[in-house]
């Protein structure tokens, strides 16, 4: 369903830091927004619909994860919020 990519993979992050997941994360607010969270400790997963825009943001966003999906796509929605 979606592709991941980034740094820190669900499994690594403990279950008592904050998580967020971040639509339009590789541009725009979206992309903001990731950088402001990161910077306040939250572990971001950020949704992309294309891999070619976020290659920058890999070694911004350490406290990142990337996952490419389009979230128009319902059970692509679905998988997302089982996934977490």
């Amino acid at each position: 369903m979606g592709l991941r990519l980034g740094n820190k993979m669900a499994e690594t992050v403990s279950s008592q830091q904050p998580t967020a997941i971040v639509t339009g994360g590789s541009r725009g607010l979206g992309r903001g927004i990731a950088q402001a969270l990161v910077a306040r400790g939250v572990h971001v997963i950020a949704l992309v619909r294309d891999a070619a825009g976020f290659e920058a943001l890999v070694g911004e966003l350490a406290n990142a994860e990337f996952v490419v999906v389009d979230v128009v796509d319902e059970i692509v929605a679905v998988w997302l919020l089982q996934e977490r």
